[in-house]
């Protein structure tokens, strides 16, 4: 369970765990325990540690702060250093040369071999932290295989990232990353220490859990979140394991296009709510080896050999480290200086400033200037004035004087209320502004004469007619070189079924290689580079002249094989009506379609003789839109022999255009031309849907399902059909591409689907669309002595459109089957309400309505008012206005008087001139 990939008997196997089930228990477990067992089956750690050393002194092997076991994605495993003593070790001790660090004496010998997991000889040697699980798959651990026989010198170098503790402040999403005390969910922290390996490790448990309702017996038990009926994995397990590997080696924490990693993008095990830590450490190695030196390996206990003995040598590369620190590009206050921000300047704001007192001569009390004045106020003056002259309710009685301290005290303790209480209310207007738009009744009664009549798609049960493979056999006979008979293919080509979604598995899948092998040689037209499946099943599913009798359309007869077109659905090629709305758009009528008689009546005709491959059981059509898997598609059944009712109640939704204004994550959903380069101007839910599930079939199986439009690719070129060979790869993912989801939840009871669903969170509703809904099925038995509109006798069929005696429905005069009615079937599509009910989505509140929703608020509660707010802002800016010019000032003074002073100092460096004199 823990090895490389080998062929596998599963009946033996099941066997095998039902035995164990029953006599390997003990009385004290529920189910198997395979930890147990597996534990008891691996080797002793004192079997394969012979002999320990650390910073050149011997040390006993098993004590506590030496090697310990523990379980590893190999299973279990001697670890050293688990508890991470080694951090408080003395600092002389660095550990950073083969004779200081950790030698460890292995026992290499192959004696005891059963089940090795790598094709070699040697061992497996692990670097992680301490903290962590050890598994390279979850990233911060790197995995050496020193040789047997080899002394192996094994140098790690470090390095150290630590974030400054001042971005504690930012939530984790914008620094992109987690402290040790912070996790996605409280309950994910370990020991209250938050690594980014343990927590991928916890998504992949999660992961096994849904998918296959189990843990495998080497993953950590603490790591599990719900433990409450978790088996341990068995061999019944195996075949869930090894589908799922690719996934659970394969992590991502966010979603890019990269071009190359189609399928790795698709496939991978996503885990978004993981993070880096913010401090850590990390590890990469150098790992060389010599031939071991017997005469230098000596161990307490003389073995008659050493042959079989291996020398591990693990130290540090380099004494020192290197240590990178996460810091805050630019704090708040940087943005204006540079440096530390000082005591703020204050100053009163212009219309506040009470007017001098004028003094008995005339002049002023103080003869100061109005700056001056000024820039004798403290900060704490400044703030008293501000409270006593703001427009705000009653703040003034803060610093009134006269006041006692008892008053001060109460108004403080109802304005800090009041402010609590109008942040409760803001904080609730907030949630409920969230929902940017509301649907509402807009009309009750709109008439059914302006709906839409539906697209109608129309497919054979039988998908593949056996007189086109009759013959494509004998094609193919006349092609094959060993000239075998038309049997041999016409057996060869029920592999065609599988094309198609089925339930049962292909039983001889090396069979149908060998028969798309022989496709790829014989059976490639000049025009192509590979089998194209898709032209081979057009030919072979039957086509529209076969299917129809006769068509109907509020109550007037019209050409069926000239608005019925062969277009690609869910099911194939199958004969699809009013296509975008082509057809009703443009005829002229206007009746609403309401009844069973001014619906679209079809009579339908199939010959069981010719069925080859049959979707399901009974003989019939499919009325359904082009991919019932993409939501939006009502899928019904119409057997032969019947009249098969068809009731439509629609109802249409409709957004007004001035939520285009809106982010789609806000309003939750698409206008039809939002998204022009993909879907052009014809964007749906669930045409979008079925392009996500196609990009996924292509990245996975690196293939073009036949049955999928070619615009959902922009184009097939240079990409190949799926073919037979492809089979078994779109059968391993059709539980993922039957399971869509356009965002991540927790459901309980619905983790594996969650887990393993096609994710496509680029998909929202349509804004505008009509929603049709088809309550159910009626059947009623078709008379014998029914004729379809238009019969006459088995072969003519007349055309009511233009009164001549032409085949207007059928194409080919065998309209009417054998006259029975055991071939033919009639479906009536028509609208069951004169009336339906038309909803719009109109935006909750405008913009002026929010803000007076707002303004109300806080008038009512705290008194604010705009003008008060700009007081407020008015007073802020001057006291930072005033910190930037006296920062200025105090810059410019600094840098003239360092100018002087180096000035000064420059002429005293300066030698004294000497005069100099000439005597005679």
């Amino acid at each position: 369970m823990t090895g490389q990939e080998r062929t596998i008997d599963m009946e033996s196997n099941t066997n095998f765990q039902t035995l164990l089930d029953l006599f390997g228990t003990w009385e004290n477990e529920t189910f198997y325990d395979t930890r147990r067992i597996m534990k008891m089956l691996a080797p002793e750690c004192k079997h394969l540690i012979l002999k320990c050393s650390l910073a050149n002194v011997n040390i006993p092997c098993f004590s506590k702060l030496a090697f310990q076991e523990s379980l590893n994605p190999w299973g279990p495993c001697c670890t050293f250093n688990t508890k991470n003593s080694l951090k408080k070790r003395h600092f002389k001790n660095r550990l950073a040369s083969s004779e200081l660090g950790l030698t460890v004496v292995l026992n290499s010998s192959q004696d005891d071999y059963f089940t090795p997991v790598l094709n070699t000889n040697g061992y497996i040697v692990i670097v992680h932290d301490s903290e962590n699980y050890a598994s390279v798959a979850s990233s911060n651990a790197v995995e050496v295989h020193p040789g047997q026989n080899e002394e192996s010198f094994l140098m790690i170098y470090a390095r150290v990232v630590e974030t400054d503790p001042s971005l504690d402040s930012f939530s984790a999403m914008n620094r992109r990353c987690y402290f040790d005390n912070e996790a996605p969910n409280p309950e994910q922290l370990l020991a209250s220490i938050y690594t980014f390996p343990n927590c991928i490790t916890r998504c992949r448990i999660r992961s096994m859990v849904a998918l296959c309702r189990c843990l495998p017996f080497y993953m950590p038990w603490r790591l599990v979140e719900n433990q409450d009926g978790v088996v341990y994995c068995t061999l019944n397990h195996i075949p869930c394991l090894r589908q799922y590997n690719f996934k659970w080696t394969n992590v991502l924490i966010e979603r890019k296009a990269v071009p190359g990693l189609e399928r790795e993008m698709e496939e991978a095990l996503y885990c978004p709510q993981c993070l880096p830590s913010c401090n850590d450490v990390q590890y990469s190695v150098s790992l060389h080896s010599l031939p071991i030196d017997n005469y230098l390996v000596t161990f307490a206990n003389k073995s008659e050999s050493n042959s079989d003995i291996s020398l591990l040598r693990v130290y540090f590369g380099d004494p020192y480290a290197h240590l990178y620190i996460r810091l805050l590009n630019n704090a708040w206050f940087e943005v204006f200086t540079t440096k530390p921000p000082p005591r703020l300047v204050v100053g009163r704001a212009a219309w506040w400033i009470p007017a001098p007192v004028p003094s008995l001569d005339g002049g002023d009390e103080t003869g100061s200037t109005e700056e001056e004045d000024t820039q004798k106020l403290s900060f704490a003056a400044e703030l008293k004035d501000l409270l006593h002259n703001l427009s705000f309710h009653c703040y003034g009685k803060l610093v009134e004087q006269g006041r006692r301290i008892s008053e001060r005290f109460f108004w403080l303790i109802f304005h800090t209320t009041a402010l609590s209480v109008l942040i409760a209310f803001l904080c609730d207007t907030y949630t409920s502004e969230k929902k940017a738009l509301v649907t509402t009744l807009y009309d009750p009664l709109y008439p059914i004469r302006n709906v839409e009549f539906p697209t109608v798609s129309v497919c054979t049960i039988n998908r593949i007619s056996s007189r086109a493979v009759v013959r494509y056999a004998q094609d193919l006979s006349d092609k094959d070189p060993s000239h075998r008979n038309v049997s041999y293919f016409i057996e060869e080509l029920r592999a065609f079924g599988f094309l198609y979604y089925r339930l049962d598995k292909m039983d001889d899948y090396e069979r149908a290689l060998r028969f798309q092998g022989f496709l790829d040689t014989y059976d490639v037209e000049p025009q192509d580079l590979f089998f194209n499946t898709r032209s081979r099943m057009h030919a072979l599913t039957p086509n529209c002249s076969e299917t129809f009798v006769s068509c109907r359309l509020a109550g007037e007869p019209f050409n069926c094989l000239k608005h019925f077109k062969e277009m690609l659905t869910g099911n194939g090629f199958c004969c699809t009506f009013n296509f975008e709305f082509g057809y009703t758009k443009k005829s002229r009528f206007r009746r609403g379609f309401f009844g069973a008689e001014l619906g679209l009546v079809l009579t339908l005709k199939s010959a069981p003789s010719d069925n080859f491959f049959k979707l399901y059981s009974p003989d019939g059509f499919l009325h359904n839109y082009p991919d019932y898997f993409s939501g939006g598609v009502a899928d019904r059944f119409a057997p032969l022999g019947h009249t098969t009712l068809l009731p439509i109640r629609p109802k249409i939704f409709e957004t007004v255009p001035e939520a285009r204004c809106m982010n789609p994550e806000v309003r939750n959903c698409l206008f039809k031309d939002e998204m022009p380069r993909m879907f052009k101007k014809t964007y749906s839910f669930s045409k979008c849907i079925s392009i996500c599930r196609a990009r996924s079939v292509l990245s996975l199986c690196e293939c073009v399902p036949f049955n999928v439009p070619q615009n959902y690719f922009g184009g097939v070129m240079g990409r190949v059909y799926c073919t037979l060979q492809h089979v078994e790869c779109i059968q391993r993912y059709e539980f993922k591409w039957l399971n869509v989801i356009t965002r991540h939840a927790d459901v309980p009871g619905l983790e594996h689907e969650m887990e393993d669903a096609l994710y496509c969170p680029g998909c929202l509703p349509s804004c505008t669309e009509t929603r049709y809904k088809v309550r159910g099925a009626m059947m009623l038995a078709l008379s014998s002595s029914y004729k379809p509109m238009g019969y006459i006798d088995g072969n003519n069929v007349y055309d009511h459109g233009n009164g001549n005696g032409n085949d207007s429905s059928t194409g080919n005069g065998n309209g009417g089957g054998d006259g029975n009615g055991t071939e033919l079937a009639v479906v009536r599509i028509y609208f069951a309400q004169t009336h339906i009910q038309y909803f719009r989505q109109i935006i909750k509140n405008a913009w002026y309505e929010t803000f007076s929703t707002i303004g109300n608020i806080c008038s009512i509660i705290a008194g604010f008012s705009l003008i008060g707010i700009c007081e407020l802002l008015f007073f802020l800016a001057k006291q930072l206005w005033h910190a930037c010019k006296t920062e200025l000032k105090a810059e410019c003074h600094h840098v003239s008087t360092n100018g002087f002073r180096r000035a000064r100092q420059q002429e005293q460096q300066q030698p004294e001139k000497m005069e100099l004199l000439i005597l005679p």
